[in-house]
């Protein structure tokens, strides 16, 4: 978040010295409004900072990303989390599944009767569902209410917190192993950024594995080397691309005041160790397979969990506004819209002006 609000400033050209007493004010307003205006004000401000850096011709991913087992190509920009389609199907149905039975069941323990309570699928898109009885929920006190909105993600906050546990409990043995059958080599890229020196200086994929003649075997060894450099400083990177080993020299760039490369899709490149236990080395694939479903379950429960507070009908967060301000409705819908067009354009700013300035270029040109 601070980089968020930080950012902001930057691009208005506002000096640091005034800086501190805005962002202790967002902040301070932000964390009292809950995690659904903290949420809210941080969406909106980066979205702000979206809208002006796009303008200012300095595009920046967009703060919002959809949930989709989809993979598009980086330079279609676009708005968009992608998810390898199995570990997306199972974190959530049971994100859906956890959500909707904690309504349920708040609703029981609040003596609100359930109508019904199921889950099922759209094509391939796991749904659920759970309907307590709406003139009871509605005549309810206000306290019964929110408890039943704030359960579902609740119950995904408490999911995210079990499966974190788990997979800290899985991470020892996997590390273990993961030293036992490879060798760190070098960092792999597949990407270079416009707007630095590494477009017209490195292949544009391989494996880095010297930085000014020091090897490179794991992230810790680049920082220290990456530290210690300042944007405009020269080195030479040792490249492995297309089974080719060569020098490159380059000029690092500036990111965030700190030297930067230019390169994406960054990895710790390993080798595999001969004559491997097949059974156990198997064993250790499974492994790392259901830590990287651990890790998407974590990530989806925390995300739409967090999401799904915001000030929007028909999202939880919506019905919480509308209860908490049931004297003053027209606060409710103002909160609702700003937060509908502030995901709108946070979503598809740059993807809207682009569309428009080519346009503008087609009728004027």
């Amino acid at each position: 978040s601070d980089s968020l609000f930080e950012g902001i400033f930057k691009v208005f050209n506002i000096s640091t010295q005034n800086t501190a007493g805005i962002l202790l004010f967002l902040k301070v307003f932000s964390f009292l409004s809950g995690i659904s205006g903290y949420v809210f004000i941080t969406i909106f401000v980066s979205s702000l900072l979206t809208i002006v850096s796009t303008i200012w011709g300095n595009v920046s991913e967009s703060p919002v990303k959809l949930v989709l087992p989809v993979s598009l190509p980086k330079s279609w920009n676009a708005p968009v989390l992608s998810v390898p389609l199995v570990p997306w199907f199972i974190s959530i149905l049971i994100l859906v599944v956890v959500h909707e039975f904690s309504h349920a069941i708040t609703a029981r323990a609040e003596k609100i009767r359930v109508k019904s309570l199921g889950y099922g699928f759209l094509a391939i898109l796991p749904l659920g569902f759970a309907e307590p009885d709406e003139n009871q929920l509605k005549n309810s006190e206000k306290l019964k209410k929110l408890r039943v909105f704030t359960a579902g993600s609740f119950a995904n906050f408490v999911t995210a917190l079990i499966f974190t546990l788990l997979l800290i409990s899985l991470s020892f043995p996997a590390n273990s192993l993961d030293s036992k059958f490879y060798n760190y080599d070098g960092l792999s890229y597949n990407g270079l950024i416009e707007g630095t020196h590494a477009p017209e200086s490195l292949p544009i994929q391989g494996i880095i594995k010297k930085i000014d003649n020091i090897s490179i075997h794991n992230y810790t060894e680049f920082q220290k080397i990456m530290e210690k450099k300042n944007p405009g400083d020269k080195i030479v990177l040792e490249i492995e691309s297309n089974n080719t080993l060569d020098n490159y020299p380059l000029t690092l760039s500036e990111k965030e005041g700190k030297a930067f490369i230019g390169i994406y899709n960054v990895k710790i490149h390993k080798s595999l160790k001969q004559n491997n236990p097949q059974l156990l080395y198997y064993f250790y694939l499974l492994l790392i397979y259901i830590i990287n479903l651990i890790n998407w379950i974590i990530i989806l429960n925390i995300g739409i969990g967090i999401a799904n507070l915001l000030p929007m009908i028909p999202l939880d967060g919506g019905f919480m506004a509308k209860e908490l301000l049931d004297s003053k409705k027209e606060y409710s819908k103002i909160f609702h819209y700003i937060t509908l067009y502030t995901l709108i354009l946070a979503l598809f700013f740059p993807q809207i002006f682009k569309l428009f300035k080519n346009i503008v270029k087609l009728v004027l040109f």
